[in-house]
């Protein structure tokens, strides 16, 4: 028994194939459209920074509209260093915001931060520690992908810290992710 396909029916068979194959190399629509990127959401608060561009190697600063910058989003010797504070707070993607934290880790696995410095914008402060009488906050940080060649290294974090700024004895839930220009040692 022979089958027989007329030209349009094979066009829309091959079309069908085509576009499952090219699934695969599509980013999902949740993907983040920049190089390098910080962020966190506390308080039903969503904090943002991203750039696509820096200095150079020896100098992974972001490079703004021609112009290096202080702002650095950096992965170097197991610490996450995240400032921005240049040219921020103007567009949605430009967030003032910074964090330091030491991950340890330099492949792919979860991890205690220890220690947990500073997550912060220029409204709110978020901290590890208050007082000797507060319960210690925390914040666990899984690195999901970790490239020497191609320099950078792709984590989420989720702990409690508390708010600094306002003094409260109450532990914040503190959950983001990041993507930093990477330093291998």
């Amino acid at each position: 028994m022979k089958i027989r396909l007329s030209l349009p029916s094979f066009m829309l068979i091959l079309l069908g194939l085509t576009a499952c194959a090219d699934t695969e190399d599509q980013k999902p629509d949740d993907q983040i459209p920049f190089e390098y990127y910080f962020k966190f959401k506390v308080d039903n608060q969503e904090y943002f920074y991203g750039f696509n561009e820096i200095w150079d190697q020896f100098n992974p600063k972001e490079k703004y509209e021609g112009s290096l910058t202080e702002n650095v989003i950096l992965y170097n010797s197991g610490n996450l260093y995240a400032s921005v504070r240049e040219g921020c707070g103007d567009q949605p993607e430009r967030d003032c915001i910074w964090g330091v934290f030491s991950i340890g880790g330099n492949s792919p696995g979860t991890y205690e931060a220890n220690p947990v410095q500073v997550i912060g914008t220029n409204e709110v402060v978020y901290v590890p520690f208050l007082n000797g009488n507060a319960k210690d906050g925390n914040l666990t940080v899984t690195i999901k992908k970790i490239d020497p060649i191609g320099r950078y290294v792709e984590a989420s974090f989720s702990g409690q810290l508390y708010s600094e700024t306002t003094r409260e004895e109450v532990l914040k839930t503190i959950a983001g992710e990041f993507r930093a220009y990477y330093n291998p040692d």
